[in-house]
């Protein structure tokens, strides 16, 4: 019986720290502008499509999430309008549309 109650201690303690990293770590990447789209978007189509790398054309209304700390910038690329949600790290997700 003690075996089963530390065993349920002891993973109601990683439950309950889970969620409790330490913050002060992520960065903020406000201050980045259209070098940083630039290079996160070529870096993106030199993975997936080399035609398309600086072909594209960026959008006015880039705008920063300071939930989740990310850009969306909307840019332009054969007649098609995107919106790239772009990570501090350069990472980023497309979508089809309009901001």
């Amino acid at each position: 019986m003690l075996k089963k109650a530390s065993g349920i201690y002891m993973i109601l303690a990683v439950l309950a720290t889970t969620g409790c990293e330490d913050k002060s770590k992520e960065q903020s990447c406000q201050s980045n502008g259209e070098d940083f789209f630039k290079s996160s978007i070529d870096s993106y189509y030199s993975r997936h499509d080399k035609t398309a790398v600086g072909r594209y054309a960026l959008r006015d209304g880039s705008r920063y999430d300071t939930t989740n700390d990310w850009w969306v910038v909307p840019f332009g690329l054969d007649g098609k309008q995107y919106l790239a949600m772009i990570s501090c790290d350069g990472h980023l997700e497309l979508s089809l549309g309009r901001p």
